[in-house]
């Protein structure tokens, strides 16, 4: 994985994580997959893949239980993370879509 933007892969990754918090896709005391199928899915040393989740460790969003592994916080910060004009854009798109698509049925 190379850098976009100007931003190194565990920006990267902690983006996509961030995201996929904010969106739902892991929810609060979710289970990350294992350092190996992160390292895997995103063609990165495992060092990377740490920094990315002490990153988000740092933030509050994940926490980490020794011998266990790495999980969604529960705490509202896990929850209330800022989103972007553009991500608020596509998710009302998303939701316009969900509707009509009731409306339909």
């Amino acid at each position: 994985m190379g850098t976009s933007a100007g931003r190194a892969p565990f920006e990267a990754i902690a983006d996509e994580i961030r995201d996929e918090i904010r969106r739902g896709t892991l929810k609060p005391d979710d289970k990350l997959p294992p350092h190996r199928e992160l390292v895997a899915k995103h063609g990165v040393a495992v060092g990377t893949i740490q920094r990315a989740l002490r990153l988000l460790q740092d933030e509050g969003l994940l926490v980490s239980r020794p011998t266990i592994g790495v999980f969604v916080s529960n705490t509202p910060a896990a929850r209330q993370e800022s989103i972007t004009i553009e991500q608020l854009a596509e998710e009302l798109a998303d939701l316009k879509r969900r509707i009509e698509q009731l409306e339909r049925h």
